[in-house]
């Protein structure tokens, strides 16, 4: 994974086409008829401000603006995981239309996939329905498994000319031959997670060991918690919403 934000020269959500006749056009359906009924949710999103970190963990900690806290964990570290960077997922072509009011504030942390697979949980201070995962900066051999929740996808994109993601049961798979901005997707994950659901499971691969781009997007419209006014008969005191939890460092 570079932090450069670099364009590529990218085939813009392509899909496979021509020379395939009847049995291809049957194969691209079979595999990858969730990516072609992606579709934007409307509204904007809320992205998670993460903690800066320090390279090299395999865990991150951040939070929305509204003060829901984000809690990330992976078995393995590698490279520049869990530091947290600048990225504007708005502008990246992978995730731009996964919302059609835009993701803010910018920001994203950086996690560590390899062959085999680094399972991870995502954890919320309060029950979550239906989040959005963001992720670029993918390396040839990506996917993201969300082990028994449906996903749907909302945008992707990959330099590699002829590449289509491919969604089978709760897994996305998405070739590329860059390790950009530009190259990832945006889906998003059918289900409740929080302190009582439990969080949200993953595991993440990468034919090569390397690092990807990662957040986490609340739709608009989605519950989140923010500064919490108790009042008393004598009093009223207001409790500011929580900052940030500095990075755990694990592994």
């Amino acid at each position: 994974m570079k932090m450069a934000h670099v364009r590529q020269s990218t085939a813009r959500k392509s899909v496979i086409g021509g020379g395939f006749g009847l049995l291809g056009l049957l194969v691209m359906a079979l595999v990858s008829v969730s990516a072609l009924g992606a579709a934007p949710l409307s509204g904007s999103a809320a992205n998670v401000v993460w903690a800066p970190g320090i390279e090299g963990t395999s865990s991150a900690s951040g939070a929305f603006e509204c003060g829901t806290t984000v809690e990330m964990a992976m078995t393995a570290d590698g490279f520049n995981s869990g530091l947290g960077f600048s990225m504007d997922w708005s502008t990246s072509t992978a995730t731009d239309e996964a919302f059609s009011g835009g993701i803010s504030p910018s920001g994203a942390v950086a996690f560590f996939g390899y062959s085999v697979g680094n399972a991870g949980t995502i954890s919320f201070d309060i029950e979550v329905v239906n989040p959005v995962v963001l992720v670029n900066y993918i390396d040839p051999g990506a996917a993201m498994d969300f082990g028994t929740a449906p996903i749907s996808l909302l945008d992707w994109n990959s330099s590699l000319i002829g590449a289509t993601p491919s969604i089978v049961g709760s897994k996305i798979s998405l070739e590329t031959n860059a390790d950009s901005l530009n190259d990832g997707w945006a889906v998003q994950v059918t289900g409740t997670f929080g302190p009582t659901s439990g969080p949200m499971p993953f595991t993440y691969f990468s034919t090569n060991e390397s690092t990807a781009g990662f957040s986490v997007a609340l739709p608009s419209g989605t519950e989140c918690v923010p500064a919490t006014t108790t009042t008393t008969s004598t009093s009223t005191t207001t409790t500011a919403a929580p900052e940030p939890v500095p990075v755990r460092f694990a592994g």
